[in-house]
């Protein structure tokens, strides 16, 4: 609920200020981190973590990097939304949403629907 009340606040102003908004809050959906038994299939990286480092300590910077990087969209993720954003940006649309779409895809989708 709290990411669909920030969406809708960052789509009124937007709105406001006269600029154009793609809404990727559901860009990700059915591909979260873990929703697949082989990760490759995910659009989020699962939890990159060393669990001996946070047992015993010693979580180095690149593990505190691999941390941070957790939950963050893979590669494949980056480029559908690289698609989705090139679609709206040749839409000339004022709004619009990355939605799951056909296959391994994203849909650009009108978001005043």
């Amino acid at each position: 609920m709290l990411f669909l009340a920030l969406s809708d606040a960052l789509r009124g102003v937007a709105a406001r200020t006269g600029v154009a908004f793609l809404d990727l809050l559901r860009a990700t959906e059915g591909r979260e981190a873990c929703t697949h038994v082989d990760p490759a299939q995910d659009w989020q990286r699962r939890v990159t973590v060393d669990a001996h480092a946070l047992v015993y300590g010693g979580l180095d910077a690149v593990g505190f990097h691999l941390a941070q990087e957790s939950y963050h969209p893979t590669a494949a993720a980056h480029a559908a939304i690289g698609r989705c954003l090139a679609a709206f940006v040749r839409s000339g649309a004022s709004a619009g949403a990355c939605v799951p779409g056909p296959g391994d895809g994203l849909a650009l989708q009108d978001s005043r629907t």
